[in-house]
């Protein structure tokens, strides 16, 4: 009888399937919403102050201090929070060294307005972990010890300038900040 009642159990559940499942990537893709939007990109080498900017806002960038020259574009997120799946990505400015800092931690972002840094808000949002389609975000950091003003964070999707700010700026390698989407 368990024999007979488990063969029609397994006959029902095979002629109840169509055979068809979704696939690992129909099943990621299913939970992502929302269209993301530019994240610009502008650097300022003016008067020797490194800095490279972060903003969702073109009119940002345009009417940027003078001394700043805009960028192609870092990589898209999204403007508000999409999903639990997404985090907020902090954007934080010290003026007295002259470097906006970007970050998706909290006890980073306590850390900088401890030190100094003034917060500007949240950038957008962005992914923790690799989801529907991101790239990594790296983060990297120079200090060359010139005084204040000789510091930059540099964000960026792109191995390659990443492994050559390294080498030919002597930028470090901070780790990947977040998940985005490729610009």
């Amino acid at each position: 009888m368990k024999l007979s009642y488990l063969l029609t159990t397994l006959s029902v559940l095979v002629a109840g399937s169509s055979g068809a499942s979704a696939s690992p990537t129909e099943k990621r893709q299913a939970g992502c919403t929302g269209t993301p939007v530019p994240l610009y990109r502008a650097w300022s080498n003016d008067l020797g102050n490194f800095d490279h900017f972060y903003t969702r806002s073109l009119g940002e960038i345009i009417n940027a201090e003078p001394g700043y020259t805009q960028e192609p574009d870092c990589c898209r997120l999204f403007a508000d929070n999409q999903t639990s799946s997404t985090v907020p990505f902090y954007r934080l400015w010290s003026g007295d060294a002259a470097d906006h800092f970007y970050t998706t931690s909290e006890a980073q972002r306590t850390y900088a307005l401890s030190i100094g840094y003034v917060d500007e808000g949240v950038t957008g949002w962005v992914y923790p972990a690799a989801l529907c389609g991101t790239v990594p975000l790296y983060r990297l950091y120079v200090d060359t010890g010139n005084g204040p003003t000789k510091k930059d964070h540099f964000y960026t999707i792109d191995a390659a300038e990443r492994d050559y700010a390294v080498s030919q700026y002597g930028y470090t390698f901070e780790g990947i900040e977040a998940y985005v989407f490729p610009a």
